[in-house]
């Protein structure tokens, strides 16, 4: 009997094993599938973000590409403004509003030279009381010499702000003659002729993609960068926005660098 009794019991604890193993297990199973469907979610997150972040690192290398592009067109303007101001006053030329600006739409073509053109003074204020002058403009003559051959330092500084209503910034015009060598000048300073491959839609690389292209290269290891930087910079031309590398010449210049690692 005793002995019936301590089967059972060892049956009993058998059984209860085998449940605690089961649940234990089933457990175990369900905390991993949890980690792993983490694991992915995290990998996924990764991924977007890894996406967005390369799409706006080419968001701002395009804003970059266009602010160099912008900085050098002004630059060119600053340059060629100067220029034509310096031989207008190295000729002893007056200098004024015409010729510093010959297509201002504020200037009426049927006047004649030496004849005074008022404009609205931007400095106006909007209030009822009358303008009054701030300390910057006390020290400025209150009169304009009108002589033509006055040089240019002596008519700027003759400039007459005047206190009426009206408050206009009186200005000495110019033959058209002048005008229009001065525009010329300007205009031929901001000429942009693209390489005729281009205009014919042949393929080209950004400087970006070059750099990435050389990167990808089996033997990139083994390139001497300052050789290869003079050789794209030689074949590089301007696109418009910004220099570029035509795609043939560079995989020409790439086949040329593996055909001589060949035969080291």
């Amino acid at each position: 009997m005793q002995q019936i009794l301590a089967q059972n019991r060892h049956e009993k604890r058998k059984a209860q094993n085998r449940i605690s193993q089961q649940q234990f297990r089933k457990r175990k199973e369900q905390h991993v599938k949890e980690l792993e469907d983490r694991v992915k979610e995290l990998e996924s997150q990764l991924v977007d973000q890894t996406k967005d972040l390369k799409e706006e690192n080419t968001q701002l290398k395009g804003t970059i590409k266009s602010m160099e592009t912008e900085l050098h067109t002004l630059r060119g303007a600053e340059r060629a403004f100067r220029v034509a101001i310096e031989k207008l006053q190295a000729s002893g030329t007056a200098i004024s509003m015409d010729t510093l600006f010959p297509h201002s739409p504020a200037h009426s073509p049927a006047s004649g030279p030496g004849h005074q053109v008022h404009t609205p003074n931007t400095f106006r204020t909007t209030s009822a009381s009358p303008y009054q002058e701030s300390a910057m403009f006390d020290d400025l003559p209150t009169s304009m010499d009108g002589s033509p051959h006055k040089d240019a330092a002596s008519t700027i500084s003759s400039l007459d702000y005047h206190t009426s209503s009206s408050s206009t910034l009186g200005v000495e015009r110019l033959s058209p003659k002048i005008e229009t060598m001065v525009a010329a000048n300007d205009e031929s300073r901001f000429e942009h002729k693209l390489d005729p491959r281009i205009l014919a839609g042949e393929k080209t690389l950004t400087m970006e993609q070059v750099w990435e292209r050389i990167q990808e290269h089996p033997r990139a290891d083994d390139f001497d960068f300052s050789i290869l930087c003079e050789e794209f910079k030689n074949m590089a031309v301007c696109s418009g926005t910004g220099p570029v590398v035509f795609e043939q010449d560079f995989d020409k210049a790439m086949d040329n660098l593996g055909e001589n690692f060949m035969s080291m």
